[in-house]
C-alpha cells in the first residue's frame, strides 16, 4: 500500500443526513471528494435523508460549497449542485454568474441556468449580456439565452434589439443577426465601439453591400480604427463605391487614417479612383512624414511635375515612387532620367528604374543598350536584365557573343 492510501482516511459510512453534513464537512480533501461523488451517482438518494440543523443536502451543499472554492476542488462542488433542480440551485448560480470572475464557474453556472423555460429568465441575464466589463460573463449569459431563444415555439426573441444583437454577435451563428438600418443602426454602433468590435465587424462583413453603405452614411460617428476598417472592407469588395470614403479619409486630419487612405488609394488605381479625387493626395507630398509623401506620390495625383519633385525629394523610398509616376505621365520622355537612375549605387533605385524602363518598350530597350558595356558591373546587370525583360536576348546573343 502506497504512503498516500495509508494517509487516507477510510470511507465515511453514509446513512443519515448528519453523517452526509458532516462527510461534506470533512477537514480532508480526498474525503469531501468521495462524498461528492457519491452524491453525483445517487442525487435522489442523498435529498432521500432528509435535514439535519435545519437543511437537507442541497442547502449543505450550497453552505459548505467554499470549502472548495478557487481549487480544483471546486468544480466537484458545482458539478454536484448541477444535478439538483431547484430554485436554491439556480439561485446560486445565478449569483455566480453575477460576482464570479472566473471563466470556467461562469460557464459551469451557464450550462446549469441554460436549462431555464424562457419565461423564468430572470431579469439580471439580460444584463450581463450587455455587460462589457468582463466579456467571459457576458458570453455566458448569451449561452443560457440562446438556449432559451432557441426552446421559443412562436420564434419571438427573448432580447430587445441590442440584446438580440450581442446575442447573435455570442452566439456562434446559431441566432441571426438583425440587418443594419435606421432602427438597428444605434445599437449596432454600440457594438462596434464595445467589447466585441471584431465579432460586430465580422457579422456586419456577412451582411454585404447594404450594411458596408450603411456604414458609409454613418462616417462621421466612426472612430479611426473603425473607418480603416470600412476603407478596407470597401476596397475587398465595393471599390466602385470607395471615391467618396477616400475623400473623407484624406480630410479627415487623422494621420493614421490620411495614410492608410493614401496607400488604399494607390492600391485602387487610377481606373477606380477619378482625378477629382487624386488630385487632393498632392496636398501631402510636402508632408513632413517620409511615409505619407511616398503614399502621396503612389496615389498618382495629377498636375504634378515629377522631375521637379525628385530633385528636391532626398527620401529613398519616397524618390523610388516618384519615379514610377515620373514615368507614367513622361512616357518616352522619362527614359534620359531613368537612363541616369540605373547608374545609381542604390539596387532597389536601379531596379525601380529598369522596371520603369521595361514599362516603356523600345524607345528604353535602345536607350539601354550602351549600358551593357558600362565599366559599372551592378550597371551593366541592370542593362542585360532590363534588355532580356524587353525580349532583345538576340541582340544581347550577338553583342556579347554569348
Amino acid at each position: 500500500m502506497s504512503s498516500a492510501a495509508a494517509a487516507s482516511p477510510p470511507p465515511r459510512a453514509i446513512r443519515s443526513a448528519r453523517s452526509l453534513v458532516e462527510a461534506l464537512r470533512a477537514p480532508d480533501a480526498f474525503e469531501r471528494v468521495e462524498v461528492l461523488r457519491a452524491i453525483q451517482k445517487e442525487p435522489r438518494v442523498a435529498l432521500s435523508f432528509g435535514i439535519f440543523e435545519g437543511q437537507d443536502v442541497i442547502d449543505a451543499l450550497i453552505r459548505e460549497s467554499h470549502r472548495g472554492a478557487g481549487t480544483s476542488e471546486w468544480m466537484q462542488w458545482l458539478g454536484t449542485l448541477d444535478c439538483f433542480e431547484d430554485r436554491r440551485v439556480k439561485d446560486f448560480f445565478l449569483r455566480l454568474l453575477c460576482e464570479s470572475d472566473e471563466p470556467i464557474v461562469l460557464f459551469a453556472a451557464a450550462r446549469y441556468l441554460a436549462r431555464m423555460a424562457p419565461a423564468s429568465v430572470p431579469q439580471e441575464i439580460y444584463d450581463l449580456l450587455l455587460t462589457d466589463e468582463n466579456p467571459m460573463r457576458a458570453r455566458a449569459a448569451a449561452l443560457v439565452l440562446g438556449a432559451a431563444e432557441a426552446s421559443q415555439a412562436d420564434g419571438k426573441t427573448v432580447c430587445p434589439t441590442g440584446g438580440t444583437i450581442r446575442l447573435a454577435l455570442l452566439s456562434g451563428g446559431k441566432v441571426p443577426a438583425p440587418a443594419i438600418d435606421a432602427h438597428t443602426s444605434a445599437a449596432w454602433l454600440d457594438e462596434l465601439n464595445g467589447a466585441f468590435q471584431l465579432e460586430a465587424m465580422s457579422a456586419l462583413e456577412t451582411q454585404g453591400e447594404h450594411a458596408w453603405i450603411r456604414l458609409a452614411l454613418l462616417w462621421d460617428e466612426l472612430g479611426g480604427r473603425l473607418r480603416m476598417w470600412l476603407l478596407q472592407w470597401g476596397f475587398r469588395e465595393f471599390p466602385a463605391m470607395l471615391p467618396g470614403l477616400l475623400a473623407q479619409a484624406l480630410r479627415s486630419g487623422d494621420p493614421t487614417l490620411v495614410l492608410e487612405g493614401l496607400r488604399t488609394m494607390a492600391d485602387a488605381g487610377e481606373k477606380i479612383v477619378p482625378e477629382s479625387i487624386r488630385g487632393l493626395a498632392a496636398a501631402f507630398l510636402r508632408d513632413p512624414d517620409p511615409a505619407v509623401r511616398q503614399a502621396a506620390a503612389a496615389a498618382a495625383p495629377p498636375g504634378v511635375n515629377w522631375r521637379e519633385f525628385l530633385v528636391l525629394e532626398s527620401d529613398g523610398a519616397v524618390r523610388l515612387a516618384a519615379m514610377v509616376q515620373l514615368a507614367r505621365t513622361e512616357r518616352e520622355r522619362a527614359i534620359p532620367d531613368l537612363i541616369d537612375v540605373l547608374r545609381s549605387g542604390d539596387w532597389q533605385v536601379r531596379s525601380t528604374a529598369a522596371s520603369c524602363l521595361i514599362t516603356l518598350g523600345t524607345a528604353a530597350g535602345d536607350a539601354v543598350k550602351p549600358l551593357v558595356r558600362d565599366p559599372d558591373p551592378d550597371v551593366r546587370t541592370a542593362a542585360v536584365r532590363t534588355l532580356l525583360a524587353l525580349q532583345q536576348d538576340a541582340w544581347l546573343e550577338q553583342e556579347l557573343l554569348i
